[in-house]
């Protein structure tokens, strides 16, 4: 007996397989671009010194390491294309870029 049909009491060949009816990928980003103010981000962020890696993360998320803590910088992201920031550490945050991280990033990364 599998794991789901453990959890489920259900065989795993009785249940429905999800598949994509096209080539396109399930998650693609918005068809808008967002724009990124990036120099207000860096600045939020202690200044393009104070970053020591940018990376995508989890498809939604753009994951910032500092040199040195910031405060907590979610209420003044608006109008700056990201939706929030979620503070692991002082040092460690995750921006919410919805499906355009990976743009999100780059524009971070070249500013």
């Amino acid at each position: 007996m599998g794991f789901f049909s453990k959890l489920f009491g259900k065989n795993e060949a009785e249940q429905p397989v999800v598949t994509s009816q096209t080539s396109e990928p399930l998650l693609q980003p918005t068809a808008t671009p967002v724009v990124f103010d990036t120099a207000k981000v860096i600045s939020l962020l202690g200044g393009k010194d104070n970053i020591a890696s940018i990376k995508p993360c989890a498809y939604t998320r753009v994951r910032v390491e500092l040199k040195a803590p910031v405060a907590d910088i979610s209420q003044y992201l608006a109008g700056t294309g990201f939706d929030s920031a979620m503070m692991i550490n002082g040092q460690l945050i995750h921006l919410l870029a919805g499906l355009n991280a990976e743009a999100a990033c780059t524009a971070l990364e070249q500013s």
